[in-house]
């Protein structure tokens, strides 16, 4: 088990398609825009301007079984005077608890 932060685009567009993994048996789940996702998670979009944004996941034999976005939005903390990050993007496929853990420690 590997848990790894994401850098190149090829992997950025790996992280998006994992979600069509985590739900292809939910017929209510609409895909995401890939390239709005991909702008996000490599810091090209104006959105991300002003944030620290990481992607990682977590590889089991060379497969992606989860994966979290870590955010640290300087704006957010300047404004409520804070020192705070979030978590996004979180999805997982299941009976992966431990992969879990790793990803969140």
């Amino acid at each position: 088990m590997i848990v790894r932060a994401i850098e190149s685009d090829e992997e950025f567009y790996r992280y998006v398609s994992f979600a069509e993994e985590v739900y292809e048996q939910n017929p209510y789940w609409v895909p995401q825009n890939a390239e709005h996702l991909v702008s996000l998670l490599n810091g090209t979009s104006p959105v991300a301007a002003n944030a620290k944004v990481q992607p990682f996941w977590v590889e089991v034999n060379g497969k992606v079984v989860a994966t979290l976005t870590a955010v640290i939005e300087d704006t957010y903390n300047l404004r409520w005077n804070e020192q705070m990050g979030h978590l996004l993007f979180f999805e997982a496929l299941p009976d992966q608890d431990n992969a879990v853990s790793e990803l969140f420690n």
